[in-house]
């Protein structure tokens, strides 16, 4: 079967296969089927496919993200990085570089050649000695970082998502800063759920 995986209203149906359970308009709860992998065959008995199918559906969403008061922020210091060649998973440097046991952490940034779509074994490894160090940030750069922290989350919750409209707050506590947000949005709606079948034959 192919379930709903949210609650919502469904706003189009496209079945390419099995039985539609749910239409436009229907409001759904998670977990009802919206379309139904056994068909009645021509003989009354039920014939299992597998349910396919696309069905899109209004849904309200709620982020929340806190930045306690307390919280520790840190700079950044970056060091010369270390270049490396990967070629069918065998990695040549390229120079030589190595790191003090004072360094912090080492952070590695990879990129392959691609061609339509797929990974070549043939890449580049970039790797870079950073120094952290504890810095203090004003209430002002404190809200600064709480709302760009709170875009990042925003656009990895809904790239995928069609937003309507949404209601950001931001409200100052004793010990925190909270941003919250109700969005009106457009997704898709559906999962595949196994059917069981159970042998009810008596002999």
């Amino acid at each position: 079967n192919i379930v709903a995986d949210f609650d919502g209203v469904i706003l189009s149906d496209e079945t390419y296969q099995g039985s539609k359970n749910k239409s436009r308009g229907d409001a759904v709860r998670k977990g009802e089927v919206l379309i139904s992998g056994v068909v009645e065959g021509i003989d009354m008995k039920p014939l299992y496919y597998e349910a396919k199918g696309k069905f899109t559906a209004l849904r309200q969403l709620k982020t929340q993200l806190s930045l306690n008061n307390d919280a520790e922020f840190y700079s950044y210091e970056e060091n010369s990085p270390s270049i490396v060649l990967s070629l069918f998973g065998c990695d040549i440097p390229l120079g030589m570089r190595a790191y003090s046991a004072g360094e912090s952490k080492v952070l590695t940034y990879e990129k392959y050649l691609e061609f339509d779509g797929y990974r070549l074994p043939f890449g580049i490894k970039k790797s870079v000695a950073v120094n952290d160090n504890i810095c203090s940030l004003t209430q002002k750069e404190r809200e600064q970082f709480a709302v760009m922290s709170f875009c990042n989350q925003e656009y990895k919750t809904f790239s995928n998502t069609r937003i309507l409209s949404r209601d950001v707050k931001m409200t100052r506590e004793i010990d925190s800063l909270d941003i919250s947000a109700v969005y009106q949005c457009i997704d898709y709606i559906g999962q595949s759920k196994a059917i069981n079948i159970e042998n009810s034959e008596n002999y």
